[in-house]
Parts: C-alpha cells; structure tokens; sequence
C-alpha cells in the first residue's frame, strides 16, 4: 500500500510542476537516459536501443517505447530571457553586481514584483 501511495503523490507532484511549466511558457527538450546513468540518448546515440557502456534496455519492455529515465533539459538562454524581461526583476537580479564593496547592506531589497 505504501508503495502506491507514493507513486500516487509523485505523479500529482509531476503534474503540478508541469503545470507551472507552462504557465512560465518555458520550453524543454526530454532526453532519454540510461537508467544506471552511463549515458543520454541523443545525437549519435538517439537511435540506439540499449547503453553501450552497461548493454542496459533503454526502454521498460521491447513493445512499449516507454523509457526507464527521462531528462528534461530547460534551455538557459530562455530562462535567462524571461527572467530580465521586466526592468524591475533586471534591477533585482544585478543588485548584488551593483553593489559598493565597503557598503555594509547584506541582503536584497524587498520586491513588489
């Protein structure tokens, strides 16, 4: 029973961060992975059925394309983008930049963004 329960409560967790994902309108690629961790399957690898380091099945069965671990990578350039789309958030984000080495303040200024 336990083990249900928490399958159930991660896939609630997965949805509710799929859904600030989209409301943030950040993008992300999904990247198979081994599932020891030896290596993505992508590029030269991302036809490639098993790992070549640990011979590992990348997928749960060989009739269900369903992986044993996913990546999601979240692209730098648009976060950074989205982060310094509004001047009050740019101005937060280079405050501790800005700031004189002999001034004796050591915390962010409050935000109303």
């Amino acid at each position: 029973m336990f083990c249900f329960q928490a399958t159930i409560t991660y896939a609630v967790l997965t949805y509710e961060a799929q859904k600030y994902v989209v409301k943030l309108r950040l993008s992300y690629n999904t990247i198979h992975a081994c599932r020891n961790g030896c290596c993505l399957f992508r590029k030269e690898l991302g036809d490639v059925k098993s790992c070549p380091k640990c011979n590992a099945s990348r997928y749960k069965s060989e009739s269900s394309p369903i992986p044993y671990k996913i990546l999601h990578h979240f692209s730098l350039i648009p976060r950074l983008k989205h982060m310094y789309r509004c001047k009050r958030l740019a101005e937060l984000n280079k405050w501790h930049a800005n700031q004189k080495e002999g001034s004796n303040v050591d915390c962010v200024p409050e935000s109303k963004a």
